[in-house]
């Protein structure tokens, strides 16, 4: 009984610990502290609290790779638990490199002794940099020298590119009985055969027929069923013959090497008994602001790792991430919003935005304008300057009307002056009034209105001189007619009345087909707005101005059943010596008509001169002056003519100034220097790649460039002298007041010697012609110390020729000025005009100068432009077509090109330097057509320069060098060649045929280089 009582109270007790262990309430947790991968754990429940602290990332450095070493990448680890993040791979060993092929390794490798090379046609098997063996011998697959037979050996001999060569055995023939007759088919008569076992019937016995045993049963093992770690396999053996028997092939159990539970060769986990490992987690899914993030705590086995439990658990959703919506400022045309606020993440609106009112306008003055004697003004508005909104319009202000004096009264008239405006009326019984003073008096229209007027045709009219021919024309001809259709067409004319009249009634004889059109359309025709001003005294008055088309109205007269509506307009007396009219543009479409316009008048014949100073001008060294005049402003009359000033004839130098050995001296009337040095040495042309700047004026007399007549003021100091015919030369029109005026910057004080201006001038011309296209009057200019002196004054044809040099049979006769040591920093040069109508024609201005000590080169980025180029005789043909040329080869231009003819044709030209040059990078522009490659180029390239008068070659450019020569650039592809300083005075390039169906065609070619 006592010994029930005990078991009856320990089984209670234990149910009492269960119970207490099964409940939280009475668990006391045992926390181990979250770590990289895991939250805070009870040690004792497994129960967690909170997230794992994330891993804390460290960069660990890798190494770089050498020559011959490995390297590795960067690779990052958790720098608490040790945890690898991302995995450190590795870099490959560079490489040695030696593209100079020197033995010595291009990236600093001081072991690096390099590869020999033997590409030499020596074949020595050396390497051809340092005579070290560099190659071994090639013999190939060799020659057999002897045939081997049955049981005699042959030869087989090997041969290197070197000479060198060796043999080796070829195995001897062995018996050979294909057709199993015991007879050897090599053709050996000994012998005798063998038993052979390949018979059909498988029977070990000879098949010639001697049925003696030929072999044995030989049995061929193949595993027919393979055992496993809990079954037996089989092994079975047969015989050619047929034959078979079978082995036992014991199963082997299952293996566990590794440990893991599972075995090694079914894979089948042997693990008995699980071991609970921590859980981890799986499918994490990452909370937002939207939604609940979520993942599944995994319990495995730590022994197998096979699962043992799975639970998906909650994460709660992510605070929103708050983002301005900046606020719009109201302004005086919309409503503004305020700030408001919303998720970066999501995009819900956390804090919603409001409408705020709209702005007032700014209000600005828009100025008024002020009314005239013959203009309406406006008052002065409101507008916002903001918006632009008018708050407050302008209002129309009436024409004021001109204020008359009481008047001057002159010889039977009275002479009334605005006091406003100043124009003046004249009231008069006495002159004699004409009914039209414009009869036969010409309208001269501006370029811009001329280009309005509408063509002469039988239905149309003419221009501006119809509208004074004194016919008033009917319907079909005879009238003036701006464009058709076109209601911004307009009309612009001067009349210049000869003398001052009084002029008494303006009308405008309308185009009206009698009454065939109504009023409205009468008035269409007028035209929108019209100015008419008169010019007297030396100013230009307005007279009436009707601002629209609906004040015009208010000066037409319809004159029912005829031809001869007209706007009329009274000038009750206003002077004037010229009348100008403006018509604005026409309402309607069908443009601005008139048959003709007439103006009633009286000729003023008397009149007091209003006396004006005519300027004067002082006599320089060179130039003569002359004395102030005095004309009439009214008449022009000249009251007191001017007196001719003469100059001193040539400069009045002092005694001069010597300083270092030079010589200086000055003129002392003009200031103008000049110097002299015996240590001196000259500048042939000082003016070469200088750019002479012409006045606009003088510019617009140029010659348009054409093939045969040349260019402009570039083409003066391009260093070329052309021949008959060629392009690059300086022409004016044709035209004996064609003139020249240009300007040369020097860059600085220079010692001018000798000007030279060569001439265009064919040989065997008539001196006379050639006198003819020097031109009349020449002025040379100096500027020096910030004033413009007179250094060379020809002041007609005959003094000029004074100048002329006439070589006899040549191309360069030329004018020659001795400046004679004059300092100068500009030159500038003035010819009036040509002889004779031909026009002035020169092919270059060049200037010698003097130096302290030899002048540096000129450098220039392209030396080709202007060259003469000419091509062989044989290749001169062979060009696709006129605008493809060769002189599209060295024109400056990218946007013009060369092309051969289409068949692969010899390209050959020489372009002549005309000077001696120190060449440097020569360029070509390849066509390169879609990118397709060079094939259109052609091959072969080579460059020849000139030098002491022998051609020397400098490029010789092969088929492989022409990609590794090619400098892109944007999308152009250019060849480049160094010439290393090559010396020349010509360059001559050859292409030869390529052998393709294709052009050899390329942009421009291009050298850069000094001018010596």
């Amino acid at each position: 009984m006592k010994t029930k009582s005990i078991v009856l109270l320990i089984a209670v007790l234990c149910v009492f610990i269960m119970a207490l262990s099964s409940c939280d309430l009475l668990h006391e947790h045992t926390w181990v502290d979250a770590d990289c991968t895991t939250p805070k754990t009870c040690s004792e429940c497994g129960m967690t609290e909170g997230e794992p602290l994330g891993h804390t990332e460290e960069t660990v450095k890798g190494e770089a790779p050498t020559c011959t070493s490995s390297g590795s990448t960067d690779c990052k680890k958790c720098s608490v638990c040790g945890e690898v993040l991302v995995v450190q791979t590795t870099i490959d060993p560079l490489g040695h490199k030696d593209e100079n092929t020197d033995h010595v390794c291009d990236n600093g490798c001081d072991v690096y002794q390099g590869e020999h090379s033997d590409v030499t046609t020596d074949k020595d098997h050396l390497c051809d940099y340092c005579n070290q063996p560099a190659s071994d011998h090639d013999y190939g697959e060799g020659v057999v020298t002897t045939e081997p037979k049955c049981e005699v050996k042959g030869v087989r001999t090997f041969t290197c590119n070197c000479g060198g060569s060796y043999t080796e055995d070829i195995d001897a023939l062995v018996h050979k009985d294909e057709n199993t007759d015991h007879v050897c088919d090599n053709g050996c008569d000994v012998y005798q055969g063998v038993h052979s076992d390949v018979d059909t019937d498988k029977d070990h016995l000879c098949d010639y027929g001697c049925q003696k045993e030929a072999s044995k049963h030989s049995y061929i093992g193949e595993e027919t069923k393979a055992p496993t770690c809990t079954e037996t396999g089989i092994k079975t053996y047969t015989c050619n013959c047929g034959d078979t028997y079978t082995d036992v092939i014991p199963s082997s159990g299952h293996k566990d090497d590794n440990g893991d539970y599972k075995c090694d060769i079914c894979k089948t986990n042997i693990c008995t008994e699980h071991t609970p490992a921590e859980a981890v987690r799986d499918n994490e899914k990452a909370p937002t602001c939207t939604a609940e993030g979520s993942y599944d705590s995994v319990i495995k086995c730590s022994k197998c790792g096979e699962e043992i439990s799975r639970e998906t658990k909650p994460v709660q959703k992510l605070p929103h991430t708050e983002e301005i919506v900046p606020g719009v400022s109201a302004t005086c045309t919309s409503k503004g919003l305020t700030e408001g606020k919303k998720c970066a993440v999501c995009g819900e609106t956390l804090v919603a935005q409001e409408e705020t009112e709209m702005l007032p306008h700014t209000e600005e003055a828009i100025p008024a304008v002020s009314a005239n004697c013959t203009a309406t003004g406006l008052t002065e508005g409101k507008k916002c300057s903001v918006c632009g909104t008018v708050t407050v319009p302008q209002e129309n202000v009436p024409a004021n009307g001109h204020k008359w004096d009481a008047g001057v009264d002159s010889v039977n008239k009275v002479t009334h002056t605005c006091e406003v405006c100043g124009i003046c009326k004249v009231v008069s019984n006495e002159l004699e009034n004409a009914e039209n003073i414009f009869n036969n008096k010409q309208f001269v229209g501006t370029p811009e209105a001329q280009a309005q007027v509408l063509i002469a045709g039988w239905f149309a009219g003419g221009g501006y001189d119809k509208l004074t021919d004194g016919i008033r024309n009917l319907e079909q001809e005879g009238r003036f007619s701006t464009l058709l259709n076109n209601t911004t067409a307009f009309m612009d004319a001067t009349i210049d009345l000869g003398e001052s009249y009084m002029l008494d009634t303006l009308r405008f004889y309308l185009y009206d087909r009698s009454d065939s059109k109504t009023l409205e359309s009468k008035k269409a025709d007028i035209g929108r707005d019209i100015l008419i001003q008169v010019y007297s005294d030396g100013k230009w008055y307005d007279a009436f101005y009707c601002k629209d088309n609906a004040s015009l109205s208010e000066h037409l007269t319809v004159v029912d059943g005829l031809d001869n509506d007209y706007l009329e307009f009274a000038f009750d007396g206003i002077v004037a010596e010229k009348i100008r009219f403006y018509i604005s543009g026409a309402i309607a479409t069908t443009g601005i008509t008139f048959q003709e316009i007439e103006c009633s008048g009286a000729l003023l014949v008397e009149h007091v001169h209003t006396e004006e100073i005519i300027p004067g001008k002082e006599a320089t060294c060179l130039q003569s002056g002359l004395t102030d005049g005095v004309k009439c402003t009214v008449c022009g009359e000249v009251l007191k003519e001017q007196q001719v000033i003469n100059s001193n004839g040539a400069h009045t130098w002092d005694a001069g100034v010597t300083e270092n050995g030079k010589t200086t001296v000055t003129c002392e009337v003009c200031g103008l220097t000049k110097v002299s040095s015996e240590s001196f040495t000259d500048v042939a042309n000082i003016f070469a790649g200088k750019e002479f700047v012409p006045t606009d004026a003088a510019r617009a007399e140029v010659l348009a460039a054409s093939w045969w007549k040349g260019g402009g003021y570039e083409d003066l100091t391009d260093g070329i002298r052309n021949a008959d015919n060629a392009p690059g030369r300086f022409s004016t029109k044709m035209s004996i007041s064609a003139f020249m005026d240009s300007t040369l910057d020097l860059g600085g004080a220079t010692v001018l010697n000798s000007l030279k201006f060569y001439i265009y001038e064919p040989a065997g011309r008539a001196e006379d012609k050639k006198k003819a296209s020097v031109g009349t009057d020449i002025l040379i200019q100096v500027y020096a110390d910030g004033e413009w002196k007179d250094v060379v004054f020809c002041p007609d044809n005959a003094s000029v020729c004074e100048h002329l040099v006439i070589v006899e049979g040549e191309y360069n006769d030329y004018l020659e000025f001795n400046l004679d040591g004059v300092v100068a920093e500009k030159v500038r040069f003035y010819i009036s005009g040509a002889v004779s109508s031909d026009g002035i024609s020169f092919e270059e201005i060049e200037c010698s100068a003097k130096a302290e000590s030899a002048p540096d080169p000129i450098w220039y980025d392209n030396l080709l432009p202007g060259k003469a180029l000419t091509p062989s005789e044989d290749a001169a043909g062979n060009i696709y077509s006129a605008s493809f040329g060769y002189n599209k080869i060295n024109d400056g231009d990218l946007a013009s090109r060369f092309s051969s003819k289409k068949n692969g044709g010899k390209v050959e030209a020489t372009v002549d330097l005309g000077a001696e040059c120190e060449l440097h990078e020569f360029r070509v522009l390849l066509y390169d057509y879609n990118k397709s490659g060079f094939t259109q180029f052609g091959t072969g390239l080579q460059i020849d320069v000139l030098v002491d008068g022998e051609w020397t070659t400098v490029i010789n450019a092969t088929d492989a060098d022409f990609n590794d020569r090619v400098n892109v650039v944007g999308d152009q592809n250019w060849l480049t060649f160094d010439l290393n300083g090559a010396s020349a005075t010509a360059i001559r390039f050859t292409i030869p045929s390529h052998g393709s169906t294709g052009w050899t065609t390329f942009w421009e070619m291009e050298c850069s280089g000094y001018v010596k």
